[in-house]
């Protein structure tokens, strides 16, 4: 992701870190022991946001490169995000790691350190087979609503008897 201020930022999923590029150079800006899988990042309010597989949505603080896990509210599942995205003062996450998959849209506490309320935008939509990334525009929220994710194996290659469809982008107002 591209923040504001041209920082592009890479989150590293296996290696439970985020990287920044600088120059010709990858830099790690966060070592996230605590995380599980960093994944989706994004920018609200000049904050930089990651979401975590395992573990829920984080606030980054690039000042001294860490991050802080955001409170929630009760009986809010957080778990299983990819995607993330800011949008209209909010925060757009895909949630692929539960079922059904969703599209949720975050509104933050004014600190930003919590999770205020969250806004179920789309489930179970036809198309989604593993719903995964996203972008904002001025016009809506597209996604891909079916990356086919499960249907690949090792090595990238289709699984043995799997039919690939062609790839479904959704676009949300």
């Amino acid at each position: 992701m591209i923040t504001h201020d041209h920082i592009v930022y890479a989150s590293d999923s296996a290696g439970k870190a985020v990287y920044r590029i600088e120059g010709a150079k990858l830099v790690k800006a966060f070592d996230l022991p605590a995380s599980m899988s960093p994944q989706g990042l994004a920018e609200l309010d000049g904050k930089l946001y990651m979401a975590d597989y395992g573990r829920g949505i984080w606030q980054l603080n690039p000042a001294i490169g860490t991050g802080v896990l955001l409170g929630r509210i009760a009986e809010t599942n957080l778990i299983g995000f990819d995607g993330l995205t800011a949008r209209d003062s909010k925060l757009i996450a895909i949630q692929n790691g539960s079922n059904p998959h969703k599209v949720v849209a975050f509104t933050l506490s004014e600190d930003g350190l919590s999770i205020a309320n969250l806004e179920v935008l789309a489930q179970s939509l036809p198309g989604f087979d593993e719903p995964t990334l996203g972008v904002a525009t001025p016009s809506g929220f597209y996604f891909v609503a079916g990356s086919q994710w499960p249907k690949f194996g090792p090595g990238g290659k289709v699984k043995e008897g799997v039919t690939l469809k062609p790839t479904a982008i959704l676009k949300l107002e």
